[in-house]
């Protein structure tokens, strides 16, 4: 494109028709502006020298020269068909005043003539003729009017034809309209040629941009074709090449006209055909596979490619055809080799097959087997999905029979230091009123009289042994500290437990925690159970408190339970300095467990107690319990001497 805009510029500018008409009724209202005023200068000499007996004629004269004046100034502010109306009536109007005046003697006969010769610059032909008549048919009707005699001369005819300025008008008119005429002929000839200029340096850049184009498209390794409509308008050379054909079989024809009925898709030619079309038209790309037939009737495979073309506002159809027709030899050669392949592997896989029968039986029966197990581990992770939720409502369960258990301890032990401060508070203040009860009597008698004094002791004596009243008072106060120091040593062994699901790792003793649930459980075991405890020093670990308190809970609530009658239980703790551990011990002289219940006694849900007094949990939560430290347990048991618990616990 740009390329074309450089070749026109450079041969000339193309002059619009409309631009050219309006300059030229410039030029024209220019000149009859400056020819009415010569004619109205001689017009007023010639009347100065009559003493202005025409005066009418002046004064006409005068306004249609300063009307004219005025639209020559503003010409290029007005209409073009404006304008050129303007200038046909004003050399209408001054041909007929000059036909009055004159007849066949006027000077506006040229105009007769040069008029429609003018107007056929501007106006078209039809236009132009009319004003021709008109012309024609005034001057017709003045010469009819003066030849009759209608009309006479009113000036003498040998004096005007002697008269310099009759010449001098006449030449003046001839001068001007010749020139004017002359004029717009060279304004139209100057535009001819550069127009035809013009349009000769486009015919030869579309001359050369067409040879260049035919040439890429002739020059094409593939077929190109244009499609109207639906058939194939153009061609190059290559597609008569690829049809072995001259143009006749191809142009002019639908593709499935030289195509098989059906294609190889098996989809029939023209449905395909007008389908891919009206897609294409629609200014969707297609690119697509077909099958064409020559005239010899050999089939050959072709691919195409579709894209829209805008020529001359209409759209066509760009077809690229490539032959395929080797490249689906080489695919039906490797489709045949492939298949070749395909059958010697059947063959030998009929062969293996057969050979190996039975191996096929024995790996059918694994995958039933394995879909059964696949079955199995789904149920076995339903079914132990459904026991890690119930184990966790067990295990909750079994904390909340630890807390009861704590509760009962709690209440039992709690019970006996408040019985203490009780009897100590009463004793005290029977004490302690006895006392105020004879010092007030003693006031009343009056402390001062000797007699009252004698009466005061003998009073004291009989109400009070005051001796022996004071001597109580320090052991009810005593009774009363050791119920408060027992209560304090429950609470702070209760503390222990309140920790039970503490997540975070604190330091503690092993000592204070063993002594805290031995004071918890002394109502469980005090009356028939002797507890020995022996503790190493520094006994500090760091451990989850209200686990560990859970867990020799447990153990020793075993311990408890396992001696029905008197016994005894022995808790210690050494420290082994080598791998760093500690090791407590709590062993009781029960009945023991028999050695085939031992490798299940830590085993979630398994107890040797009776139905109902024992959830099974209580070892399986204490084993997870060492295990969350990191630890060991471990249990040695004979029937009839009793039982052995372990556990290694690391001190950090």
């Amino acid at each position: 494109m740009e390329e074309n805009k450089q070749d026109i510029s450079s041969q000339g500018r193309f002059q619009n028709i409309e631009t050219l008409r309006d300059q030229v009724i410039n030029y024209a209202l220019i000149a009859f502006g400056i020819l009415g005023l010569i004619s109205w200068m001689f017009l007023l000499f010639s009347s100065f020298r009559a003493g202005f007996s025409q005066l009418w004629e002046i004064t006409v004269h005068t306004l249609a020269i300063i009307f004219l004046v005025v639209v020559t100034i503003n010409r290029k502010k007005l209409h073009l068909n404006f304008k050129i109306l303007l200038i046909s009536l004003i050399i209408v109007g001054s041909t007929i005043a000059n036909f009055a005046g004159f007849g066949l003697f006027a000077n506006a006969k040229i105009f007769v003539s040069i008029f429609p010769i003018f107007l056929s610059f501007v106006l078209p032909f039809r236009k132009t003729l009319a004003a021709m008549v008109l012309l024609l048919i005034i001057y017709g009707i003045f010469g009819y009017l003066f030849s009759r005699g209608i009309l006479q001369y009113n000036f003498d005819l040998e004096e005007y034809a002697t008269n310099a300025n009759s010449w001098i008008i006449g030449i003046v008119i001839v001068v001007f309209v010749s020139f004017g005429l002359l004029l717009v002929g060279y304004f139209y000839s100057k535009a001819l040629v550069s127009n035809y200029n013009t349009i000769q340096a486009q015919n030869h850049n579309l001359l050369n941009k067409e040879k260049k184009y035919r040439l890429l498209f002739e020059s094409s390794n593939d077929a190109i074709v244009i499609i109207k409509g639906s058939q194939y308008f153009n061609c190059n050379s290559k597609t008569f090449s690829l049809f072995k054909c001259d143009p006749s079989y191809v142009l002019h024809k639908s593709p499935w006209e030289i195509s098989p009925v059906i294609q190889p898709d098996g989809e029939l030619s023209q449905k395909k055909a007008e389908s891919i079309f009206a897609r294409a038209f629609m200014g969707e790309a297609q690119v697509f596979d077909w099958q064409h037939s020559r005239p010899d009737s050999t089939l050959f495979n072709v691919s195409i490619s579709l894209n829209t073309l805008e020529i001359d506002n209409q759209t066509y159809v760009q077809a690229v055809l490539r032959d395929i027709t080797e490249k689906k030899l080489t695919e039906e050669e490797l489709e045949k080799y492939r298949n070749h392949l395909e059958m010697l592997v059947i063959e030998k896989t009929n062969d293996l097959q057969s050979a190996n029968e039975e191996l096929r039986t024995i790996n059918d029966e694994l995958y039933s087997k394995n879909e059964i197990i696949i079955e199995q581990k789904n149920e076995l992770e339903k079914t132990l999905h459904h026991l890690q939720n119930t184990q966790k409502q067990l295990i909750h369960a079994e904390k909340m029979a630890s807390i009861g258990v704590l509760t009962s301890g709690i209440a039992h032990e709690i019970n006996n230091p408040i019985n203490f401060i009780s009897s100590g508070i009463t004793g005290l203040k029977m004490e302690i009123n006895d006392i105020i009860s004879a010092l007030k009597e003693c006031e009343e008698s009056g402390i001062n009289n000797p007699n009252t004094q004698q009466q005061f002791k003998g009073l004291i004596h009989e109400r009070i042994d005051i001796r022996q009243s004071i001597e109580n008072i320090p052991k009810l106060m005593e009774s009363i500290n050791t119920g408060v120091d027992r209560t304090i040593n429950i609470v702070n062994g209760l503390r222990t437990f309140s920790r039970m699901d503490d997540e975070i790792k604190h330091m503690a003793y092993l000592s204070e925690l063993i002594q805290s649930t031995l004071t918890i459980l002394h109502n469980k075991y005090k009356n028939h159970i002797e507890v020995k405890t022996s503790f190493c020093d520094k006994d500090q670990i760091k451990c989850y408190p209200g686990k560990l308190g859970q867990l020799f809970l447990n153990l020793i609530m075993n311990a408890i339970q396992a001696i029905e009658n008197h016994g005894t239980i022995e808790i210690s703790t050494h420290f082994i300095e080598q791998h760093n551990l500690f090791k407590v011990i709590v062993r009781d002289n029960g009945s023991g467990i028999p050695v085939e219940l031992q490798q299940k006694i830590f085993d979630p849900f398994f107890t040797t107690k009776p139905i109902g007094q024992g959830t099974g949990l209580g070892l399986s939560i204490s084993h997870g319990i060492v295990s969350d430290h990191n630890g060991r347990i471990k249990l040695h048991s004979e029937v009839g001497k009793g039982t052995e618990i372990t556990v290694l616990l690391p001190k950090i």
